[in-house]
């Protein structure tokens, strides 16, 4: 027996008796029954293909339409929400982006602001040139005259306004004086004046004049503020002519020759920093330092002998009064039966040794921090020896102590008395 391919309905079995395939149609009908009553009921909530809805009849489909606009409506430019200002903007106003992101209505030169402009985007500006001036690589003849009132020449980049720039600081009718100013920002008249020539044909520097490499003067020129040099001062012939070098210094109110004069003569042993220096002046103050020589310079050993006429050298008193110190060792934990060796760094033998014990732990009457001299030999008591014998050279102190370790007399009684080493600490001092 076999069913249909969709719905599982059983088929006539052409093989089965009629009684058989009788009830078999029965159950086949129900299920076709079934299936159709379904067909039904989901087939009549169903519309039509062709069918058609009112508006009204489409759930929010009346408030949706009602706030949209028209599809043929005509736009200003003043009903977007980032412009601003449109009705009361000027006739030939351009829009222009604000820094808030909006737009708003101004001239455009006022949008443009301060720009530049080339020769070649100027009409007619380079034919009124040329009927001028030559070009730039030509040459012209006559004189070049600039204006009437304050007339100057600008060298300088034209976007950033800085340069320089030379002016007649004077009205027309007036010699005046040429002035060389610097500027950082031309824009809003922002200059310094470097230098400049007076009418009594004097160059005079307002600030500095630096020199980097050479400064050749042949005759007088006067400085109002200071004079810069990053290399040497050359003063006096460099030409192989044997003479005089010298500097005055005129600070009096009565013109003078000089107040002070310092010379370099010249001499027959000349050489590098060999010839004669002359101070011409009232006192010589050194601002309370030293005047220091390099000439008959003290050594170490003059300056321990005593030797005379040598300038003492701060480096030979110092190890000069290195030799003097006495050396003083940190303190050292005391081992009976035990060694010492103790660098002195006096870089000789020492003329003398003291051996002090520092009390760490009361001990036999003694208290914290109380120091005992003791001796640099062994000591004999109730039949032992105490103590420690020093060996010294020009490196090294040398302390063997003795088994018994150290005895001295009780602090509270005098009586002789043996003393814990582990309450005390050593300490030794060596002397040049």
């Amino acid at each position: 027996m076999s069913n249909t391919p969709n719905l599982n309905i059983p088929m006539p079995d052409p093989s089965a008796d009629v009684d058989d395939e009788f009830y078999r149609l029965q159950q086949a009908w129900m299920l076709v029954d079934e299936a159709l009553f379904q067909l039904i009921a989901a087939v009549a909530g169903k519309s039509n293909t062709g069918h058609t809805h009112a508006i009204d009849q489409i759930n929010g489909l009346v408030s949706a339409l009602q706030n949209k606009m028209d599809a043929n409506k005509a736009f200003k430019i003043g009903d977007l929400a980032d412009v601003v200002g449109s009705a009361d903007a000027a006739l030939n106003y351009v829009l222009a982006k604000n820094n808030d992101g909006k737009f708003s209505f101004a001239s455009a030169l006022s949008v443009l602001g301060n720009h530049d402009h080339s020769i070649a985007q100027v009409v007619g500006l380079a034919d009124a040139l040329n009927a001028r001036l030559l070009k730039s690589g030509g040459s012209m003849s006559g004189i070049l005259q600039l204006g009437f009132d304050y007339p100057q020449l600008w060298f300088g980049n034209s976007q950033t306004g800085t340069g320089w720039r030379i002016i007649k600081d004077t009205a027309q009718g007036s010699v005046g004086a040429l002035v060389f100013q610097y500027s950082t920002d031309k824009w809003n008249q922002s200059y310094n004046s470097v230098m400049f020539f007076g009418p009594d044909g004097r160059a005079r520097f307002i600030n500095k004049l630096e020199a980097q490499s050479g400064l050749y003067v042949a005759g007088a020129v006067e400085f109002g503020a200071e004079l810069y040099l990053q290399a040497a001062l050359e003063i006096g012939n460099t030409n192989g002519t044997a003479g005089v070098a010298l500097i005055d210094f005129h600070t009096s109110a009565t013109v003078r020759d000089y107040n002070c004069r310092i010379i370099c003569d010249s001499n027959a042993n000349d050489g590098n920093g060999l010839g004669t220096m002359n101070i011409l002046a009232g006192n010589l103050m050194w601002n309370g330092n030293r005047l220091i020589s390099m000439w008959d310079r003290a050594t170490a050993a003059d300056i321990a002998a005593g030797t005379a006429n040598k300038f003492p050298d701060a480096a030979a008193v110092k190890v000069a009064l290195a030799a003097q110190v006495p050396f003083t060792s940190g303190q050292q934990t005391i081992t009976n039966g035990g060694q010492l060796v103790i660098a002195h760094g006096l870089g000789s033998v020492p003329g003398n040794v003291s051996i002090q014990l520092v009390c760490v732990a009361a001990d036999k009457g003694y208290n914290v921090g109380d120091i005992a001299f003791y001796p640099p030999m062994l000591v004999g008591f109730n039949g032992n020896a105490y103590g420690m014998t020093p060996v010294i050279d020009a490196t090294n102190i040398t302390l063997r102590i003795s088994t018994a370790g150290f005895a001295a007399q009780n602090k509270t009684n005098g009586n002789a008395d043996v003393l814990n080493s582990a309450n005390w600490r050593l300490v030794v001092k060596a002397y040049p």
